[in-house]
C-alpha cells in the first residue's frame, strides 16, 4: 500500500510517496523532477519545528512541509520512521 503527501505553493508542487521498497520524491519546478530512493539509502530524517519534514541522502536533502493536525500526514510520517527503523 502506497502512502503519499503533498504540498504545493505559486511556484513549486513536492509530493513524497512511500511504499514497501522506499520513497519517491518529485518536486515540480525548473530543473527538478522525480527521484526514487530505497530505504537504505537515506542517512538521516528531520522533522522540524515547523513540521517540515526532511530527509537527507549523500550531500542532497530533500524536504516537504507537513501539517500536524492532518491524520493522513501523521500516518505517513509513523510509517516512514516505522519502516526506516526496520532497515536498521
Amino acid at each position: 500500500m502506497a502512502l503519499r503527501i503533498s504540498a504545493s505553493d505559486l511556484v513549486t508542487k513536492r509530493q513524497l510517496s512511500l511504499d514497501d521498497q522506499g520513497l519517491e520524491y518529485y518536486e515540480g519546478a525548473i530543473l527538478s523532477g522525480r527521484k526514487r530512493f530505497r530505504f537504505a539509502e537515506i542517512d538521516c530524517v528531520l522533522l522540524s519545528s515547523s513540521s517540515v519534514l526532511s530527509f537527507q541522502v549523500s550531500t542532497a536533502v530533500y524536504s516537504i512541509p507537513t501539517k500536524p493536525d492532518n491524520a493522513k500526514h501523521r500516518e505517513f510520517i509513523d510509517m516512514l520512521v516505522k519502516a526506516l527503523k526496520s532497515t536498521l
